[in-house]
């Protein structure tokens, strides 16, 4: 990475295209027929996994680099089946540190009655696969796991006639791979959210066709549904614009507008406690894609962040910007209080205690509690005096990137392989904002 020499940020980006829509557009791509053509799709290392995923299930895939597309063949889930009959081994997937990939094609294979053996990386084995096994079994399923994680391996499918459930933890991922096991087997599904978890796969399923129902926090997906191929349009990711809203808020002299960004309310938690924060926020050119809210979002910086505080309830709507809205809260005068964010823990890595140690070494006057933060502002950052571990995780190689640039010291080189994760054009982007 260059050394740059000014922390100003100043341009319009499009961030990282969405990795939950790209994910759920290729998984419902495939169980459709005829072709769905994915424009600007995410491109990294997670969707990867899950579009390897559906081709060795038999699903023609091709990228049309060109156009930014992916076109998906879609064969249902009779073809999907009929080809794995005629495997002459069981499946073995690995998929790397996809937590979204794991958690979706367990529900699927699940529901297609498809033996598997699924592992990891040291990461992946290290979160939690019981929330959604232990459904999954309870539906007539038969896996095994190692102690609650991968590896894992799928001996029969789903047995029982529908799937009727209240989620348990605030997991789009696990609503979402409930959904996929009732479609695989052709069975009817209610399932109650009272979280409000991120709907993309619901909205995504209407738009492919299935005759879907969400009454108030109640999803009804009945039987016999048939999907049909699409033209799906992914927008801007707002976990990985996120990133630029907290330094665009922070670092003096920076104007930066975020292009197509999805504003699904279940996504846009971060939005409404820049708000609160009273930071300087703008959205223009609103507009609906595939049923989803899009639009771009300008922010500057404001001299007067005010402290907040996050409770359980907004978690599932800003669960994966906690990292960074933590940075934010250095900046803020008083103490921002976050509790209820206790499913940090079980991301790339435990981000409850890696985010303190982080903030920790860049001077920021934070404590981590069992279950979420207590930080105190405003704290000027400084460079820290020992390297920085970002744990393998991504987002917490974001965080640090743009602390460095809050000390308003030179960017110092570091190692970013793995924001390829969700975000491979992070350094590009950042470049382009700070021009050089």
């Amino acid at each position: 990475m260059n050394t740059f020499k000014t922390p100003t940020l100043a341009g319009t980006i499009k961030p990282a295209n969405d990795k939950s829509m790209t994910h759920r557009a290729l998984i419902l791509a495939a169980l459709a027929t005829g072709e769905t053509v994915i424009v600007n799709p995410l491109r990294a290392a997670d969707t990867t996994q899950t579009m390897h995923a559906l081709q060795m299930l038999g699903v023609p895939i091709t990228i049309d680099a060109q156009h930014h597309c992916i076109k998906v063949q879609g064969i249902g889930r009779e073809g999907i089946k009929a080809y794995v009959e005629d495997l002459a081994t069981p499946l073995h997937f690995d998929f790397g540190n996809s937590g979204t990939t794991t958690r979706l094609m367990i529900g699927l294979l699940a529901g297609l009655n498809v033996p598997a053996t699924i592992t990891g990386d040291a990461s992946l084995q290290r979160r939690p696969m019981d929330r959604i096994v232990d459904r999954l079994t309870q539906a007539g399923a038969q896996i095994t796991m190692t102690r609650g994680h991968l590896p894992l391996t799928i001996h029969r499918g789903i047995t029982n006639g529908l799937i009727d459930e209240r989620l348990q933890v605030g997991s789009a991922q696990v609503k979402t791979a409930l959904l996929l096991a009732g479609l695989g087997a052709n069975v009817p599904v209610t399932i109650v959210d009272d979280f409000q978890t991120r709907d993309h796969t619901e909205i995504m399923l209407a738009t492919f066709g299935a005759s879907i129902t969400v009454t108030g926090t109640t999803i009804n997906l009945p039987a016999q549904i048939q999907l049909t191929g699409q033209l799906i349009a992914i927008p801007g990711d707002i976990s990985s614009a996120a990133f630029w809203l907290v330094a665009g808020a922070v670092i003096p002299e920076s104007t930066v507008t975020l292009a197509n960004v999805g504003v699904n309310p279940t996504r846009t938690g971060i939005l409404a406690v820049l708000e609160r924060m009273h930071a300087d926020v703008k959205l223009r050119a609103r507009h609906q894609v595939n049923g989803e809210p899009v639009a771009d979002i300008t922010v500057r910086p404001t001299a007067n962040l005010q402290a907040t505080s996050i409770t359980k309830a907004e978690i599932p709507q800003l669960v994966d910007e906690l990292p960074i809205i933590a940075l934010l809260a250095t900046q803020a005068q008083g103490t921002t209080e976050i509790s209820g964010a206790q499913e940090l823990r079980f991301k790339e890595s435990d981000r409850l205690a890696t985010v303190g140690q982080v903030l920790t070494q860049f001077g920021a006057n934070i404590q981590v509690n069992d279950d979420g933060f207590t930080i105190t502002g405003p704290t000027r950052l400084h460079v820290p005096e020992a390297p920085v571990d970002d744990f393998g995780d991504h987002r917490i190689t974001m965080l640090i990137i743009i602390a460095q640039l809050m000390t308003g010291a030179r960017l110092e080189p570091r190692a970013t392989t793995n924001v390829n994760v969700s975000y491979p054009n992070f350094i590009r982007d950042l470049e382009e904002l700070l021009h050089v």
